[in-house]
């Protein structure tokens, strides 16, 4: 999560949340809300900041109780895919749905043994790749044929996806800074560290050849912060490799194994 959220993107959020509700005020939202509807084809379509406003709406005029709880969990949901898992952890504090739990050891990566067992089982084929024996249990929680077949199928690809090396990365950019960027294949960052650490040594270097030394080492300082930003940046773009390599798989996988996930 899935994925960050501005502090702009969350007042404009509220601005519109509250520009929305206001004219609502005076009638409540009944259980077959089409506006709720309208929010789960959003969310559905990849539109979570207008699904989670819309979902806000729906959950500040909601008739009934389960409507406003529901809402709220998918309000959290459309949260977590923009990134906001501070407001997405905050918003489920207030729900006891059964839901909230996964969402939450999901968003935390906690997985706490006062979730159920099966949700623990399918953590656990989340987390790694297992024998096909172990995943047998699904059947018993009344999972279907053919998603069992998909679930394996799709958890063995994703355990076969190559993963580029984070130390490799890092390593190659301690060497030559900009090479752990193009190692991932990500060569406008590769030839901008490139240029801005070449940059940064020629100077100090001169500085110091023309006996400068205050100037030789301010400009040495510098060199020195793009330097270990170039070797941070290498293991970041690593990570965003390996995270772009599995999403296919995974935005596959995870409604299948947590229906809870969608709202």
């Amino acid at each position: 999560m899935i994925v960050h959220f501005s502090r702009n993107w969350i007042l404009l959020l509220s601005l519109a949340t509250l520009g929305s509700v206001a004219p609502a005020r005076a009638a409540c939202l009944d259980p077959g809300s089409s506006l709720y509807s309208r929010a789960r084809a959003l969310y559905g379509a990849g539109q979570y900041l207008l699904s989670a406003t819309h979902f806000s709406q729906v959950a500040g005029t909601a008739c009934d109780a389960d409507l406003r709880d529901r809402s709220l969990y998918a309000y959290a949901l459309a949260l977590a895919e923009l990134g906001e898992v501070s407001e997405a952890l905050r918003t489920l504090e207030t729900l006891s749905l059964p839901q909230a739990p996964v969402l939450r050891s999901f968003l935390t990566g906690d997985r706490s043994p006062l979730l159920l067992e099966s949700v623990r089982l399918r953590f656990k084929i989340w987390d790694e790749r297992l024998e096909s024996s172990l995943m047998e249990p699904l059947r018993i929680d009344g999972m279907s044929s053919q998603k069992f077949d998909e679930v394996k199928s799709l958890r063995t690809r994703l355990g076969l996806v190559p993963a580029k090396s984070e130390w490799l990365a890092g390593g190659l950019s301690t060497v030559l800074p900009g090479a752990g960027q193009a190692y991932t294949r990500n060569f406008q960052s590769a030839a901008l560290s490139f240029v801005l650490n070449a940059v940064f040594l020629a100077t100090t270097l001169e500085f110091a050849r023309k006996d400068m030394p205050a100037a030789a080492v301010a400009s040495g300082m510098v060199f020195s912060v793009t330097y270990l930003g170039n070797i941070l940046n290498a293991v970041d773009s690593v990570k965003r490799f390996n995270q772009l390599q599995r999403d296919p798989y995974e935005k596959q996988l995870r409604p299948i194994l947590f229906p809870e996930l969608v709202p």
